[in-house]
């Protein structure tokens, strides 16, 4: 993530050096075309402004170097409060001493030496283009001190043959890119080569209206505003809601391919608008000012005001785009932790209005604790009716012989899948129903209290999470209809990960059923259990993808689930923290730690607001 917003910085100082040298050009641009007409070579006036760059740059890399180990060294130390706070909390929580993670500050001087050197070569490269640039001086102009574009250039032979070939050259990439590779390329990919196809347009645009004769002001202002626009409708709209609008799935989206995206979408959309503007600066204050009805006396002041930064565009553009980058990655970032702070509490769907959640230190291995409910109901100092229910939840993994979908055996081999059942008890089953809803659910059941009251009472029945729909958007499938070398993602991990043929589009959920057995060689335990229902939510509080009753889970493994995980709601009236302390107190001896769900979630929150912090300010640095 740092690489990422660091690559905005390094843009902007980029921008930053190749700036300053373009005004150290311009102010010195009289004092160069004086030495260009008494005899100064273009290759020495390079030379010139590259020794000076360099200077600037040895000296600034030094400094830079040292002010970054400054600046590592008080990250370290954030860090390490950061953390260091969190865990204390959780060590406290846990019977644990506070203060177990510890980063040092290490320097290694091959990473100085690397650093320095990267931080020298790129500052170099920067400065012998910037010389580069600048040393292509009319000397007339130069020393009359007048714009470049009111005198002809005379143009190499070379450079002539570049102009031509290098619009053709890009337009020929984006179509290799679009077409050669396939359509298959995710919108960013897809995005790219359209800004590959509209920069090779534009300059070959250009190009064939040069030899029409027209202005050079014209024919700029048309190809550089078609670029300009091009590129903020290719950046900025949605295309996978507009192909989805239009049924058409010529983009597939790729999560590889994301960073791409977010590093390319800001420059190039802040690129297109600064294109718009420059080029169309006076038709945009012309339809300002008749719009407005006239600015009055502050017409002149407005246009002299224009006239300047439109007589040096190039110059503009630099400044336009440096400043821009500044202000969106700025903004970008407050934006983000502004939403983090807004979240200041958890929804009870995450919880389903369980306000407690239980764990077990160390002790508890004297005195496990593998069902709460029946603790709590026993403890003769316990006060019960401060509880108003205790779920339990467990994991545990079987196998899966056979998949029958609407009849039909869609997944039979001769090696069993693993399969992790999430057992749930009826307390937490009562609790879910008030939050949790299905979107698809087998044809028997006509609402979803039917499904969970089916789940709490059979013993044959399961219901599963959008996860292990076919077509689910998630990484990791173990088979897919292609073909049997896409069964499965390696010999190593034969999960059931999919129900194949059930997509989110069915409308009912047709009958499913799967053929169980213990992992145990020992027991010879089958079970055909069928699917009735589908959630909506992609979490929940159980957590697991297929989930069964705690009762069928038993029944399967021969054993109640091993370090099951508790969850405490209190009963109407009391106060949940106190309900917390009195299970810690009563139940000592067996380890438990209680800790309300909204403690963990704002903990949480504070670990997500520091990073975003510590990355504010690493974009403030750049």
């Amino acid at each position: 993530v740092f690489s990422l917003f660091g690559i905005f910085s390094i843009l902007a100082g980029v921008l930053l050096i190749f700036l300053i040298f373009i005004m150290l050009a311009t102010e010195r641009k009289s004092e160069m075309g004086m030495a260009r007409a008494i005899g100064v070579q273009r290759g020495q006036l390079v030379q010139m402004f590259i020794t000076e760059g360099m200077l600037y740059d040895l000296v600034a890399a030094a400094a830079g170097v040292l002010l970054g180990l400054l600046v590592s060294w008080a990250m370290v130390g954030f860090i390490n409060n950061l953390v260091n706070d969190v865990t204390g909390q959780v060590g406290g929580a846990l019977g644990a001493q506070s203060g177990f993670f510890r980063f040092r500050f290490n320097v290694a001087p091959v990473s100085i030496v690397i650093a320095y050197c990267l931080g020298v070569l790129l500052t170099f490269l920067i400065v012998t283009i910037a010389s580069w640039r600048v040393s292509r001086l009319n000397i007339v102009a130069a020393i009359r001190d007048l714009p470049e574009s009111s005198v002809t250039k005379r143009r190499s032979w070379l450079r002539r043959i570049f102009t031509v070939a290098i619009g053709p050259i890009l337009i020929a990439a984006a179509i290799w890119l679009l077409f050669i590779s396939g359509l298959k390329l995710g919108p960013a990919l897809a995005q790219l080569g359209t800004s590959l196809l509209l920069f090779g347009a534009a300059l070959t645009l250009g190009w064939l209206l040069s030899l029409s004769g027209m202005r050079a002001d014209t024919r700029n202002r048309i190809a550089y505003s078609l670029l300009g626009f091009g590129l903020l409708i290719v950046w900025t709209m949605s295309w996978e809601r507009w192909s989805a609008l239009l049924g058409v799935n010529l983009l597939e989206r790729d999560p590889t391919v994301a960073v791409l995206s977010i590093g390319l979408s800001g420059p190039l959309i802040i690129l297109g608008a600064i294109l718009v503007v420059m080029y169309n600066a006076d038709s945009l204050f012309w339809a300002i000012s008749r719009l407005l009805g006239g600015i009055g006396y502050l017409t002149p002041v407005l246009k002299t005001a224009i006239a300047y930064p439109l007589s040096a565009r190039f110059r503009t553009g630099m400044a336009m785009l440096l400043f821009a980058m500044i202000i969106s990655t700025v903004v970008i970032m407050s934006i983000v932790i502004q939403v983090t702070q807004t979240l200041v509490s958890p929804d009870d769907e995450r919880y389903a209005g369980f306000e407690i959640a239980v764990n077990f230190s160390l002790l508890s291995f004297f005195n496990p604790i593998s069902d709460l409910r029946a603790e709590i109901d026993r403890h003769p100092d316990f006060a019960k009716e401060e509880v108003a229910a205790v779920a339990r939840i467990g994991h545990s993994n079987v196998l899966v012989d056979r998949v029958r979908v609407d009849h039909v055996a869609r997944e039979e081999s001769t090696v069993a899948r693993t399969l992790e059942l999430t057992s749930i008890n009826g307390e937490y089953i009562e609790q879910a129903q008030k939050y949790y809803t299905f979107q698809l659910r087998a044809p028997e059941y006509a609402s979803d209290a039917d499904v969970w009251q089916a789940l709490a009472t059979r013993n044959d029945v399961a219901i599963v999470s959008p996860a292990m729909l076919e077509d689910a958007s998630q990484f990791g499938d173990n088979f897919d209809e292609g073909g049997e070398q896409n069964r499965y993602r390696n010999s190593f991990d034969l999960r059931l990960r999919r129900l194949p043929g059930v997509t989110s589009d069915l409308g009912a959920l047709p009958p499913i059923e799967l053929s169980l057995r213990d992992e145990s060689p020992d027991r010879q335990a089958k079970m055909t259990v069928q699917v009735i229902g589908v959630l909506a939510q992609n979490e929940t509080l159980a957590g697991g993808n297929f989930q069964v009753n705690e009762l069928l889970a038993a029944q399967l493994t021969g054993a109640p689930p091993a370090n099951p995980t508790f969850y405490v709601k209190a009963a109407d009236g009391f106060d949940p923290h106190k309900v917390a302390q009195d299970l810690e107190s009563a139940f000592i001896s067996g380890g438990l730690n209680a800790t309300l769900s909204a403690e963990s979630f704002a903990t949480g929150q504070k670990v997500t607001r520091g990073v975003l912090r510590l990355f504010q300010g690493f974009m403030a640095l750049g």
